[in-house]
This record gives structure tokens, sequence and C-alpha cells, in this order.
């Protein structure tokens, strides 16, 4: 293989396409680390559970709509997802 000729680097073929302009804000996420994700629980707002002391409930997708895990189902109550972040114990990293 000659000098001049270089094999191609994975950096080479790295794009970031259709994210318009959330791509800067994945391209800086390292220089914006956050927790890991260590808790999760469910509530259900309609029965007027509040999320526990130290989470956060998500109630809106990235698009807009409402994050009800029960959306759609005939008869269900609204159930929202809540998460905590820390480092006082090791990071969920499956969901089983």
């Amino acid at each position: 293989m000659d000098n001049d000729e270089k094999l191609p680097r994975v950096a080479d073929y790295f794009v970031v396409a259709g994210l318009g302009e959330n791509a800067k804000k994945i391209l800086d996420a390292e220089e914006t680390r956050v927790d890991p994700v260590t808790d999760i629980t469910v509530i259900f707002k309609n029965k007027g559970e509040v999320p526990p002391e130290g989470f956060t409930c998500v109630e809106k997708t990235p698009s807009g709509f409402s994050a009800d895990l029960n959306s759609g189902s005939l008869r269900s109550e609204a159930c929202f997802l809540c998460y905590r972040r820390g480092r006082d114990k090791p990071p969920i990293v499956d969901i089983g």
C-alpha cells in the first residue's frame, strides 16, 4: 500500500442526518453530561398520584404529544413514567 493511500476511518463516515436544530444538542452532549437514570416508576395521575420525591414525570413526548402509557386504550387510567437520576447506585441498563 502506498503512503499516499489512506484507509477509511469511522470518522470519515459519521453523519448526523435528519436532526435539524437538535443536531448541535446531540453533538454537544459530552459537554452537558447528566447523571444516569437509576430508578423508574409509574404513576396514575387520574387517581391523584404524584411523582415520588426526586423523580421527574415524563408528561410529553419530544414531539409534544401526551406521554400517557395507556393512551388509546379504552377505559384505562392515565399512566405516566417517572424517573430519577443519580450516582448513588448503578444506572438502569435494561428493563426486563
